[in-house]
């Protein structure tokens, strides 16, 4: 057993916050680990690296949940669940817990209404936000990073009528998915 006063400074739990699109490490992401066996919580933030640790953790069971205030409703929440245990000399066994914030996101396909065929380069545009991408070459999106809530997107591609579709992000980190069949404007005479 170690000795209260005995100040050691071990590592107990460390990590990277992550976007889960872009894979790069969060910034001043708030990490929150809360004790499960007890009434105690402790809160860090990630540094410009993404990383993060707590220090000199009790043994027993623990849960992590990370977010990024700044983003609003445009990444997710995310928790863990880990252990610290020690060995009978008081040393912490380090325990690595890297989380991913998932963007909320609108993805889907827009394909030609007469022959199916993707359309790349098509504009993909949230209306109201500016936020926008185009389509790869077999006609996929994600737009990632979409505040949550009633969002109306346009897909737009030269030679075609623009189309608009209503979606509903339910939720911080959720995901949606929205095809297009977009008809080819008929050549003026």
């Amino acid at each position: 057993m170690v000795h209260p006063d005995t100040i050691r400074h071990q590592v107990a739990v460390f990590g990277q916050v992550t976007n889960g699109h872009t894979r790069k490490p969060i910034a001043s992401a708030v990490v929150r680990i809360n004790a499960r066996n007890r009434a105690s919580s402790a809160e860090t933030r990630s540094n410009g690296e993404g990383i993060y640790w707590f220090l000199d953790l009790p043994a027993g069971p623990y849960e992590v949940d990370a977010w990024l205030p700044a983003s609003g409703s445009q990444l997710g929440r995310h928790s863990a669940e880990f252990t610290v245990q020690r060995d009978q000399q008081g040393n912490i066994s380090r325990t690595e817990v890297n989380i991913v914030l998932v963007p909320s996101c609108v993805q889907g396909k827009v394909v030609s209404a007469g022959n199916r065929l993707p359309i790349a380069t098509a504009e993909m545009t949230v209306i109201g936000s500016g936020e926008r991408i185009f389509t790869d070459e077999s006609g996929e999106f994600c737009l990632a990073g979409i505040e949550a809530g009633n969002r109306r997107v346009e897909a737009h591609a030269p030679g075609f009528k623009s189309e608009v579709k209503a979606v509903t992000i339910p939720t911080p980190g959720s995901s949606e998915t929205l095809d297009f069949t977009l008809k080819r404007r008929r050549a003026e005479q």
